[in-house]
């Protein structure tokens, strides 16, 4: 069924803007973040069952929150130690974040309403996995940019590329994952990874020298 829910800002001035939530169908109004700060809306996240907005204040930008969207808000933060910025919306509601520093991706569950993270180099969310929940990311192994998918439903990371040279993850669809790769004429070439057989196939190069 749809939901007719809005979050939006007030601005009251002098740089205080505060997150509020309606829903259209009963009236029902709830503060969502009221500090004396700019709080950004970064995204909506969760299921039918119960939706989360995703939140942050200009004071700490170390922190994010998830608010529940409710009459009566519950909030979760995640204090990340260091800066930490907005990526995306997987398709089963979960959020995602990183560490500007790269050193860590923040995942926040959108059914269980809670966050993890997980650490590294060079982190950095590419886009989405093969399942519900699954996510490409980026990570600095050996001063290159090797591509590693986290499966959700194994709570572990599965290693997509390892191969000499700086990995770009262009899509993912029907259980592949595909990336580019620069050869040693720095033509990118297209790899595709078979993620259930963990196969990779290598298609034609991209571009070409006249």
């Amino acid at each position: 069924l749809p939901i007719y829910e809005v979050v939006y800002t007030v601005n009251h001035g002098g740089g205080d803007v505060d997150a509020l939530w309606w829903d259209l169908d009963d009236a029902t109004t709830a503060t969502l973040r009221d500090g004396t700060d700019v709080t950004t809306v970064l995204a909506i996240a969760g299921t039918n069952a119960q939706r989360f907005a995703i939140l942050q204040g200009s004071s700490d930008p170390s922190s994010i929150a998830a608010v529940a969207l409710s009459a009566t808000p519950t909030t979760q933060t995640y204090a990340a130690g260091g800066a930490v910025e907005f990526a995306l919306v997987l398709a089963n509601g979960d959020a995602l974040a990183q560490r500007t520093d790269g050193s860590a991706i923040v995942v926040f569950d959108g059914v269980a309403g809670t966050f993890q993270a997980i650490a590294g180099t060079g982190l950095a969310v590419a886009g989405p996995g093969v399942d519900a929940g699954d996510f490409v990311y980026a990570q600095t192994t050996s001063a290159q940019q090797d591509l590693a998918m986290w499966d959700a439903s194994a709570a572990a990371p599965v290693m997509l590329s390892t191969t000499a040279g700086d990995d770009v993850w262009q899509a993912t669809t029907n259980g592949k994952v595909y990336f580019t790769r620069n050869d040693v004429l720095g033509h990118a070439q297209l790899h595709v990874h078979a993620v259930a057989s963990g196969v990779d196939r290598k298609s034609t190069r991209l571009n070409s020298s006249h």
